[in-house]
């Protein structure tokens, strides 16, 4: 197909005149044998009159052709081959494939396996939807942790109590094929042609029991409350899988455990080849909604067309970053294991909560030998926390000002904490190291310069965000097995292969290729 990009109208213009000036530009005119529709739309905020940038994709008769005369216009010709499964995968023999998780990875390898006729099964060691809704509520309300259910473990993964983004800087075919499978399940119309698509944790439980319907609906199975616990290897082949209910033979397995499944990698360490990864952490940012939308978007704030505003900042000066931005959302409670605070950021798909957060963050990497030494890092960080908020699950929080001026905060300002378990004032010069706060400080200073308002003396810091991505790679092959165990196939964030929604879907995807030859 040919696209055509860099065309901008005013926000208030129809997709249909964005339609019409990219076959103009090309010089068509629509017929039957060409179809024309939006790629991806983008806010362009760099200017007083914001404006819509589009993307227009054409399919017609002689691309190569009309390419060649319109190159250097904004024209490009895209090669890639679409998705087709039929052409991927193997054919089902006798045993059922196992996947362990059913976060994004391991539903959309289950869910592939499924259409293709392999019947998997599928464990997973929380609840469904519903039943992870009530155990987070209950959690909020009691502060009593469910270590097995909660937002890390469950239908889902822990995307399900995010933003749900699905934005992604891999180039992969399965890309489009994933939004477009989102955009069907979810019901979310024009999902896939959005520049920053995302769905809501109010949509994705929903979109997650469409996916698993669709499973059980084919022949395959999907086992909530059960847990991975061993496997049986021998002569460095996958033989079993050892749960806490069940020994099921197997030969072939999907590890899609995620990024916090930490005691499963701890049963599997002398099992499967595993090193140490980069990660990151830090704290959650949150500022007025209103604030981040004016400084984005200028007298355009508020517009309905717009939405809330997104940002995404990165300092090389101080090697520090906003990850998991969600407009006009919540700071929650993500903590897995007692005895540890941990926070995310969650929007509904309204994105119309009183602020919005992200994680402020700096790159880390646990060098010593010990393969698990980087979740010991994480530990120790969220019980500094847990210790901090009071030892009953509420969080620490500061003021920029305040820790600017190394004083714990007495009350947080114009901005009211998110955080649903309570919160206490605290002086996180006291939890963070302090290359961390330098690094915290500077990019604040940074990207006040960028978003007005940013650096703000109220904006409030919630620690502290640790789950940014795995500590931990289980080492694979080029047939995505794990060196030491065939049959086995690590994947998604937990293997250290992903780093969010649609990355981890498409590695689950092609890990359930390579199971099925």
């Amino acid at each position: 197909m040919l696209l055509v990009s860099g065309i901008e109208l005013p926000i208030e213009e129809s997709e249909e005149t964005a339609v019409a000036a990219a076959l103009a530009r090309c010089g068509l005119f629509r017929s039957g044998e060409i179809t024309a529709r939006i790629y991806k739309r983008a806010v362009d905020a760099r200017r007083k009159n914001l404006r819509f940038s589009y993307t227009v994709s054409i399919e017609t008769p002689g691309e190569e052709k009309l390419f060649r005369r319109l190159a250097g216009k904004g024209v490009t010709l895209r090669r890639t081959a679409r998705y087709i499964p039929e052409e991927r995968f193997g054919k089902p023999g006798k045993e059922r494939p196992v996947i362990v998780g059913f976060g994004p990875a391991g539903a959309f390898a289950a869910l592939l396996l499924a259409e293709q006729g392999f019947r998997p099964v599928v464990l997973e060691r929380g609840g469904d939807g519903e039943e992870r809704r009530a155990a987070v509520k209950r959690f909020q309300e009691t502060h009593r942790l469910d270590p097995e259910t909660n937002i890390q473990f469950g239908e889902g993964g822990a995307g399900t109590f995010s933003d749900g983004k699905l934005f992604t800087r891999i180039g992969d075919e399965r890309c489009d094929y994933v939004l477009s499978r989102i955009e069907e399940f979810s019901g979310i119309p024009g999902l896939s042609s959005l520049a920053h698509p995302h769905v809501g944790t109010d949509k994705l439980y929903l979109l997650m029991k469409a996916i698993r319907e669709r499973i059980l609906s084919l022949g395959g199975e999907v086992r909530f409350h059960e847990k991975l616990l061993d496997l049986r290897i021998e002569n460095g082949r996958l033989r079993a899988a050892v749960t806490d209910k069940d020994l099921i033979p197997c030969e072939k397995l999907i590890l899609a455990a995620g990024h916090s499944a930490r005691d499963t990698l701890a049963a599997l360490e002398k099992k499967l080849a595993m090193e140490p990864k980069g990660f990151a952490m830090g704290l959650r940012v949150e500022h007025k909604r209103r604030d981040i939308d004016e400084a984005m978007y200028g007298d355009y704030a508020g517009h309905p067309l717009l939405g809330s505003a997104e940002y995404r900042l990165v300092s090389k000066t101080y090697n520090a970053f906003t990850f998991c931005m969600c407009p006009g959302g919540t700071v929650v409670a993500a903590a897995s294991e007692k005895g540890g605070v941990v926070t995310n950021g969650m929007s509904e798909y309204r994105r119309d909560g009183e602020n919005s957060n992200s994680a402020l963050v700096v790159p880390v990497r646990y060098t010593g030998s010990d393969p698990l030494g980087g979740i010991a890092w994480q530990r120790e960080l969220e019980k500094a926390c847990f210790l901090a908020g009071g030892e009953d699950y509420a969080a620490p929080v500061q003021t920029l000002g305040d820790l600017l001026e190394g004083r714990r905060t007495l009350s947080p300002g114009r901005i009211k904490p998110t955080y649903p378990l309570g919160v206490r004032g605290a002086d996180f010069r006291t939890i963070l190291d302090r290359a961390t706060v330098d690094a915290i400080l500077g990019a604040m200073g940074e990207f006040g310069r960028r978003v007005k308002g940013f650096d703000s003396p109220d904006a409030l810091f919630t620690g502290a965000e640790t789950r940014t991505s795995s500590p931990v790679r289980i080492t694979r092959n080029e047939n995505l097995e794990a060196v030491n165990a065939a049959g086995v196939f690590p994947a998604g964030e937990g293997a250290g292969y992903a780093g969010g929604i649609l990355s981890a879907a498409v590695d689950g995807i092609k890990a359930a290729e390579r199971s099925s030859l």
